[in-house]
């Protein structure tokens, strides 16, 4: 495969823009680097569409590690590839002038995924967007799908609670319930990966599914109607 791209690499910008004319790793950070700034200097240069979509494909594996490391750190209940999406998206409809040159990728991605993933955490951890509101930006897209039912708003809804409550939670509880919950660690995989004793992380998943469970509890009880008791 890496034979492949360096063919197609060499035919869109030229061996001399690669960091190898022998040979292109994709998951050598350098060799990435080197063709992604080539790659989105043609793309901004001559709008070549097919130069992005490369770039794209070369980068994605990498930044698709660095993206699942990030809401891990960060404790973010995403699917990694939300992060390398929304990045690719804003490279894409850059309109700055002078065009932006980006000789390091990689970091420059991280970097950004990073910020983009802190900030979801702090919108995510504050509102819920009602049912009501998806549906109608649904509706006013072409194509779009059937109006949701009672029981998927419902859904919807509690899913939403459920959200704001965990990424409420600080940090080191998110990370911790991410690695039990999601990622399927075992205690001694989630102690190497949180810098933590084994014997301390039953007694903390005990304590980080408690704090959740209060707040969801409390979010609940202050949407009861006045009056209405359990």
């Amino acid at each position: 495969m890496s034979d492949a791209l360096l063919k197609r690499l060499q035919k869109v910008v030229g061996a001399s823009a690669l960091a190898s004319a022998e040979r292109f790793e994709p998951g050598n950070p350098g060799h990435v680097d080197r063709a992604a700034a080539a790659l989105l200097e043609r793309f901004y240069r001559e709008n070549d569409t097919a130069a992005f979509e490369l770039l794209v494909e070369i980068s994605q594996p990498l930044l698709g590690e660095a993206a699942m490391t990030i809401t891990r750190e960060v404790g973010l209940a995403i699917a990694p590839g939300e992060l390398v999406a929304d990045y690719f998206s804003k490279l894409f409809v850059d309109l700055r002038q002078p065009t932006p040159k980006i000789g390091n990728l990689t970091a420059a991605a991280t970097a950004a995924m990073k910020e983009e993933a802190s900030r979801r955490v702090r919108i995510m951890a504050r509102r819920i967007r009602s049912p009501e509101e998806t549906v109608g930006a649904s509706a006013a897209e072409p194509g779009a799908e059937p109006p949701l039912t009672a029981d998927q708003r419902l859904a919807g809804r509690f899913a939403g609670l459920v959200s704001m409550c965990f990424h409420n939670l600080d940090e080191a509880d998110r990370r911790l319930l991410l690695a039990l919950e999601i990622d399927r660690l075992s205690y001694g995989e989630i102690a190497e990966r949180l810098g933590i004793y084994q014997d301390e992380v039953a007694d903390r998943v005990r304590r980080a599914r408690g704090r959740l469970a209060a707040r969801i509890a409390a979010v609940f009880t202050a949407l009861q109607p006045e009056g209405e008791g359990p």
